[in-house]
């Protein structure tokens, strides 16, 4: 086994099917919700930028809780 960014273990062969396919979706959400919080980050940079505001500084990004 090799590190690269983290601490990392091998599990694979102590799953079930079931339960690596569920470890598989838990993982697919995450990622979707990340890829949001992402995309929204780039987009309030962006909008930081093309108001003239300093390049160095850093827009606070706001969070949107749903309703």
């Amino acid at each position: 086994m090799q590190t690269k960014l983290g601490h990392s273990v091998e599990i694979t062969h102590q799953l079930s099917s079931q339960a690596a396919q569920e470890l598989a979706r838990w993982i697919g959400c995450y990622t979707v919700i990340y890829n949001q919080k992402t995309m929204e980050a780039d987009r309030g940079y962006k909008e930081w930028l093309e108001a003239g505001k300093p390049e160095s500084g850093k827009p606070l990004l706001t969070l949107r809780l749903p309703n």
